[in-house]
């Protein structure tokens, strides 16, 4: 994306957190990195899924 950027008619979605152990996570990089994908403009989705 740096080099080619993103179309901006799609959707990007961002698997930024290891779901095996969340709590090992960096949370300010994480936001860092969503923070740079809003300045570019992609647009960006972030799901989760929970274990039943």
């Amino acid at each position: 994306m740096e080099k080619y950027g993103f179309p901006k008619d799609e959707l990007l979605f961002a698997g930024l957190v290891n779901g095996k152990n969340i709590w090992k996570n960096h949370y300010a990089r994480t936001l860092e990195v969503l923070d740079e994908l809003k300045k570019k403009g992609i647009n960006t989705v972030l799901s989760h899924r929970q274990r039943m």
